[in-house]
């Protein structure tokens, strides 16, 4: 860690609670987090601990321990919507993900692609592709 600058994403908000008659609140797709500098240095040991894919579970941002100066908040779904510090970034109905369009630079006579019936086929024509 070069920076000194520590992050936690808690996911899944859902929780029940009750004995006899449960009550239920979040959801099971969402996630909340933090970023921020810690009060304290990290030590090697704890960078080893983390580096190794270990995690602390923490299921509430005021549980994190070492946490100073907040550089930044997030949350949101990975379902619908990602917001940091109240801001929407990420919209699933707005950003609509990258297509790969394949272009013909490169493809040499002989690919697949290029034989007849498989032409024939892609036209709709089934009878002469046979």
């Amino acid at each position: 860690m070069t920076n000194n600058r520590c992050a936690w994403a808690i996911p899944n908000t859902f929780k029940q609670s009750g004995l006899w008659f449960k009550s239920e609140a979040g959801k099971k797709d969402e996630v909340v987090g933090v970023i921020y500098e810690p009060t304290d240095d990290i030590t090697p040991t704890d960078k080893k601990f983390l580096e190794m894919g270990n995690s602390k579970k923490f299921h509430e941002i005021s549980e994190i321990g070492n946490l100073g100066k907040t550089l930044c908040t997030f949350e949101g779904s990975w379902l619908e919507t990602l917001s940091f510090d109240g801001e929407l970034k990420w919209d699933m109905n707005r950003d609509v993900p990258y297509r790969f369009t394949p272009t013909m630079e490169g493809v040499i006579p002989s690919d697949s692609r290029f034989r007849d019936d498989m032409i024939w086929l892609l036209r709709g024509y089934e009878g002469i592709a046979h």
